[in-house]
């Protein structure tokens, strides 16, 4: 026999004719009742009284089950038994063969659905929010189960943005999302609008009624948004106690809030708030891990080309569609770039060259161009969301660029400055078509990206620029070409200080002597402009001259400095006067070359000019030769010939000082630098190893260099077969 104690009366009479013998299991919930009859079982069997949680077959109700042993004699309870299991013991029959047995039992079901109901479902939300790990699956159950658990018909949640300044809608419930997202997508902390109040002052806002919803928040009415007229904004709070979010949870009746409601929803926020802010944190860690990879992946292939168009495209096509749906950068007009590069991408290969000719049309002073212009000037990015199409069409004349807009798709645009050393360099954009739009975690990335590319394309158009300039140089200073060598490959970069628009003085040169020697020359002109200019060709065609009589390394560089210290004695008159011109000294490296059955031997001799390198078969980096006496300075000179033997795949470098004057702070590229270079060149073909050292060099540095650099690589091959 069971009694009832239910709050529900209802309850109480379905129940009270039922619960006799073993009918009363079935009122149990199916997963409940092997406990509730074992627990029977035991106390029958002479067990302990006990209380059991249980629930209740249809519907989520609880109750709380105590069995009990009874006195079954008809003397003493006419056949309704008597409870004694509450401190007499059980009730025995102890004429019974084999010792005492129990005769009865009775129960007690109390319904505790509002208790032990709820705490199971907390429980049941708290292991399910255990169980996820991305922050849009908890949203996804905060915005369902939780809102659920406190008995709401509609929700809506917040998250703070990135930058802190507004809140940002995640997901909603029982309301138009469309409308939600337009109206309330975004929701600046100074609004007074329920749920940044709730980030201001950090703690729950609760509003009963209708009325009240209009007296305090006029400007949540709106005709296409049915709000609840009772509502409670949960403010979410991180393991450090600040606000992250806001939850609102919205009831279709008027509700009496008590200190008991307030607790309870307070506790719900809680945990869903612990959950949330454990999944975020894990995925900002995991994202901004994906990211220094994306990055450092980015940076490395930008790095591995030197031509600026490549490169461009390169940037473009990597960050599609990881950031956008396509991406175009495009670098300023110059007077050495009067067509600017670009580069672009998107997900439908097919709008690449549209969207290039787009980008190649745009007028080339980014700086004059409306809105774009002024945010470029100011070295701020311009996003733009609804509006981004209209301004991308009115940068165009002609109806069909503009057609061409519709075509690429623009919903929304992020346009970000290149800044590098001081200077703007051009502009990265980034698109979406319709349907996508930016999250804050793309915005973060797609401007660590344009900070980060900026250094790195523009080294790429330095490059550009000074190879051009090394042209244009070589066709006065330079060789127009390096002879070919049996059995010796030879390579040679030049990079000239001032962006390339300054004329240096240091030069390589290479050329053959006779039937059986070639002429290698590396040095370094004091000075810059158009007096280095002169003196260098004076130097370089002295040096050919000299060799071609068959002397020594030293006895050519013993000629230069003659006539080094002659053109200083010069003077040009103006006026009457004597104007001295700047003396006309410099250091220079002279080799003398020849291939053998066995490799090349090289006799050097070094004019005050830093010492050669010599890269062993065996991996060691060594410098060959001996220092030597500045040339155009003294007539006393101090000069050594030196012979060196590389066998087959063993290099020579020559170089100049303006590589190991480089500076980072206190720390100079040095010698250390170029050996290090060169061992990680060393390798390669003798042209790839002058240009891996010289890009190692201009890398050491964020900053124009202020020397010239030159270097001179000489690689003895295998002999052919």
């Amino acid at each position: 026999c069971v009694r009832v104690e239910a709050a529900d009366p209802a309850l109480t009479a379905r129940l009270a004719g039922a619960l006799r013998g073993d009918g009363w299991l079935d009122e149990l919930h199916a997963d409940d009742r092997p406990r509730a009859a074992d627990q029977l079982a035991t106390v029958l069997a002479g067990g302990p009284a006990g209380d059991e949680p249980v629930r209740l077959a249809g519907g989520d109700r609880w109750a709380i089950l105590r069995i009990a042993a009874v006195d079954t004699d008809p003397d003493t309870d006419n056949g309704a038994g008597t409870d004694t299991g509450t401190g007499a013991g059980p009730a025995v029959d102890t004429a019974t063969a084999g010792g005492p047995v129990v005769l009865g039992a009775t129960g007690v079901l109390v319904d505790a659905t509002r208790s032990l109901g709820v705490t199971a479902r907390m429980a049941r939300l708290v292991e399910g929010f255990n169980r996820l790990r991305r922050p849009a699956e908890i949203v996804r159950a905060m915005l369902g189960e939780g809102v659920d658990l406190v008995g709401a018909s509609s929700a809506t949640l917040h998250l703070l943005s990135d930058a802190g300044d507004e809140l940002v809608v995640a997901g909603s419930v029982g309301l138009p999302t469309d409308v939600l997202e337009e109206r309330y997508g975004r929701i600046p902390l100074g609004s007074s609008l329920p749920a940044a109040e709730v980030m201001r002052i950090g703690r729950m806002i609760m509003v009963s009624s209708e009325a009240e919803r209009r007296d305090r928040y006029p400007e949540l009415e709106h005709r296409a948004i049915a709000i609840d007229p009772a509502f409670a904004v949960v403010p979410l709070i991180d393991a450090e106690g600040r606000p992250f979010g806001a939850m609102a949870v919205g009831f279709p009746h008027e509700v009496a809030f008590g200190p008991a409601d307030r607790d309870f929803l307070e506790d719900v926020a809680a945990q869903c708030a612990i959950a949330l802010d454990r999944a975020r944190l894990a995925d900002a860690a995991e994202r901004a891990q994906e990211n220094l990879g994306f990055l450092a992946g980015l940076s490395a292939a930008l790095s591995s080309s030197l031509d600026i168009d490549t490169a461009l495209n390169q940037l473009a096509g990597l960050t599609v569609p990881r950031i956008a749906d396509w991406c175009v950068v495009r670098l300023l007009e110059t007077t050495a770039q009067p067509r600017p590069p670009v580069g672009a991408a998107h997900v439908d290969g097919a709008q690449v060259p549209h969207l290039t000719r787009l980008v190649q049309r745009i007028p080339r002073d980014l700086i004059r161009t409306g809105p774009l212009g002024e945010a470029l000037a100011d070295g701020r990015p311009l996003i733009r969301g609804a509006a981004a199409a209209g301004m991308l069409e009115s940068l165009f004349d002609d109806a069909r660029d503009r057609a061409a807009v519709d075509a690429v798709g623009v919903d929304s645009v992020a346009i970000f400055p290149l800044q590098a050393r001081g200077r703007l360099l051009g502009a990265l954009a980034f698109g979406n078509r319709p349907g996508r739009s930016f999250d804050d975690a793309e915005l973060s990335l797609a401007r660590a990206v344009a900070t980060r590319s900026a250094i790195i394309v523009d080294n790429v158009r330095l490059f550009h620029e000074q190879y051009r300039v090394a042209r244009a140089l070589q066709d006065s200073l330079l060789p127009g070409s390096l002879p070919k060598i049996p059995g010796i490959g030879l390579g040679a970069r030049y990079l000239a200080a001032g962006g390339g628009f300054d004329v240096g003085g240091d030069f390589y040169d290479a050329f053959q002597a006779d039937a059986n020697w070639w002429i290698v020359a590396v040095g370094d002109v004091c000075g810059h402009g158009v007096e280095a200019a002169a003196t260098t060709g004076l130097v370089r065609h002295t040096i050919r001259s000299a060799a071609m009589g068959g002397v020594m390394p030293s006895a050519v560089l013993t000629h230069l400095n003659e006539m080094l210290l002659r053109n200083s004695a010069e003077r040009d008159v103006v006026d009457g006067d004597l104007v001295p011109v700047s003396p006309p000294f410099c250091t220079v490296l002279v080799g003398a070359v020849q291939p053998t059955a066995r490799g090349v031997d090289i006799i050097l001799c070094s004019g005050g000019h830093p010492l050669p390198l010599v890269g062993r078969a065996t991996g060691d980096v060594e410098p060959v030769g001996q220092p030597g006496t500045l040339l155009g300075v003294t007539e006393e000179l101090s000069l050594s010939d030196t012979v060196v033997h590389l066998d087959p795949g063993e290099s020579l470098v020559c170089y100049t000082d303006g590589l190991t004057d480089r500076r980072a702070g206190r720390r100079a590229f040095g010698e250390e630098g170029v050996v290090k270079a060169f061992y990680q060149a060393a390798r390669l073909p003798a042209n790839e190893m002058a240009t891996a050292i010289v890009a190692e060099a201009v890398g050491f540095v964020d900053e124009e260099p202020v020397d010239d650099m030159a270097v001179l690589a000489l690689r003895a091959l295998d002999p052919e077969p």
